[in-house]
C-alpha cells in the first residue's frame, strides 16, 4: 500500500528542442492525490535473479477528482511473468502487462472552458502557439473523459522508452 499527493505549475510550453513555443498568462496549477493496494504472488527459484518460475502482482490505484473540472477514476494493471530456463545460462521470459483506468466521474470536457484554465498566450497568427493549446486541450480532454492507465514506457516495463510513452 502507497499513498502519494502531487502539486505542480506549468508556466511556459516548449517544443522537443527546448524552445519556447508560449507563456502562460497564469501558471496553470494541478495536483493529484493516489492510493495504490497491490498484490504479489513470486513462485520463483531466486528472487534477485530468476532463472525459472512465476510472478503475478496485481494493483489497485484510486485516482479521485481534486477539482470540480477533473475527472474521478482508478487504475488496475496486471503483470504476470513466466521464466523459463533455456540453454546452460539463459532465461527466456513471457510478460504479459495489461492496465485500465476506469473512470467513475467524467471530468467537465468543455473545449472552450478547458482553454480559460490553460490561460494560453496565443496570437491569432501563431499556428504553433495555437496548435499546441489544441493538442493539450485533447489531451485534457481525453483524460477527463477515459482516465489515464500506467504507461508502458519507464524504468520497470519497456525500457527502451521514456516514461509516460505509450500512455493512454
Amino acid at each position: 500500500m502507497s499513498y502519494s499527493e502531487d502539486e505542480y505549475s506549468i508556466q511556459a510550453v516548449r517544443d522537443h528542442n527546448g524552445n519556447v513555443i508560449t507563456d502562460l498568462a497564469e501558471p496553470y496549477h494541478g495536483q493529484e492525490t493516489s492510493e495504490l493496494f497491490g498484490i504479489s504472488v513470486y513462485l520463483t527459484d531466486d528472487y534477485l535473479d530468476t532463472r525459472k518460475g512465476f510472478r503475478f502482482k496485481l494493483t489497485y490505484q484510486d485516482k479521485p477528482a481534486q477539482q470540480v473540472q477533473d475527472a474521478s477514476y482508478y487504475i488496475i494493471d496486471y503483470n504476470v511473468l513466466f521464466y523459463i530456463p533455456m540453454f546452460k545460462a539463459d532465461t527466456l521470459v513471457f510478460n504479459y502487462y495489461q492496465s485500465d483506468a476506469h473512470v467513475r466521474k467524467k471530468g467537465n470536457t468543455n473545449s472552450t472552458d478547458i482553454h480559460q484554465e490553460l490561460s494560453f498566450n496565443c496570437t491569432p497568427s501563431d499556428l504553433t502557439c495555437l496548435q499546441s493549446e489544441q493538442e493539450i486541450v485533447d489531451i485534457m480532454t481525453n483524460q477527463r473523459t477515459h482516465g489515464t492507465a500506467t504507461s508502458l514506457g519507464g524504468k520497470e516495463r519497456l525500457r527502451s522508452y521514456p516514461q509516460g510513452r505509450f500512455q493512454r
